[in-house]
C-alpha cells in the first residue's frame, strides 16, 4: 500500500485496523503491524509476560491537543531524568526541545513507519527479564513485516 500525505500526517484512517485488546479498543495498526505485534504478545505470554501497546496510532486533532496542552503547560513535560518541568521557565524554543525529547519524535517514527513501532518496546523495557526477551524477538518480528 502507498501511504498518502493525509495517512502520514493523522489526517486519514484507511490505511488502518483496530488492533483488539483486553484493555482498550482505542488503537489502531497497519494489518502488518496488527499480525506482527499479535505475534510479539503470543511470544510474550508463552514466556510469562502480558504485552500490551501504551500507545498506537494517533490523528492529527488528537497529537495536536496534547502538543498545544504540553506547550501551554496543561499537561508535564518531562526532563532526562522522567522529573517533571517548569515550563514557565523556558523559552518557546526550549518548551518545543522539552516537548519533542519524548512524545513527539517516538509518534513520528509510528506516523512514517508503522514497521518502525516495534523498536519502541526497547524504550518501555525497564524488567531485565523483559528487556532480555524482546532483544531476542526484535529481528523475528520485524522480519515478519517484509
Amino acid at each position: 500500500m502507498k501511504l498518502t500525505p493525509e495517512m502520514l500526517t493523522g489526517k486519514s484512517r484507511e490505511h488502518l485496523v483496530n488492533l483488539p485488546t483486553t484493555h482498550s479498543s482505542n488503537h489502531f495498526l497497519q494489518t502488518q503491524a496488527v499480525q506482527a505485534f499479535q505475534a510479539l504478545q503470543q511470544s510474550a505470554a508463552k514466556n510469562g509476560f502480558n504485552l500490551q501497546p501504551a500507545s498506537s496510532f494517533r490523528d492529527f486533532e488528537r497529537q495536536q491537543l496534547i502538543w498545544n496542552s504540553k506547550f501551554k503547560g496543561e499537561r508535564k513535560v518531562h526532563d532526562d531524568a522522567g522529573k517533571a518541568l517548569d515550563l514557565n521557565q523556558l523559552d518557546d524554543w526550549q518548551k518545543c526541545q522539552a516537548i519533542l525529547r519524548w512524545s513527539a519524535l517516538l509518534r513520528l517514527v509510528v506516523i512514517i513507519g508503522e514497521r518502525k513501532w516495534i523498536f519502541l518496546i526497547l524504550i518501555f523495557c525497564h524488567e531485565v527479564n523483559l528487556y532480555n526477551w524482546s532483544l531476542g524477538n526484535m529481528k523475528k518480528a520485524a522480519t515478519s513485516l517484509n
